[in-house]
């Protein structure tokens, strides 16, 4: 099957780490994610490739716990 990401998609690359929020999807295959390092700093941003990640699911998925003022 494969799989598709859209805009908002929080997913996890295949090697682990942190949680990102796909910002874009580029029809080469690329995808740019949008994460938090550190709490109050500012995002990081960076595009992988589409068989790098897969969907985030399970423990330790907190798609509420950014709050923008």
């Amino acid at each position: 099957m494969t799989r598709t990401y859209s805009v908002g998609d929080l997913v996890r690359l295949k090697s682990g780490g942190p949680t990102m929020t796909v910002e874009r999807v580029d029809d080469d295959g690329m995808v740019q994610c949008l994460w938090f390092p550190t709490p109050g700093k500012p995002p990081s941003s960076r595009s992988f490739s589409f068989g790098v990640l897969e969907p985030a699911t399970g423990k330790g998925v907190r798609p509420n716990a950014i709050r923008f003022r």
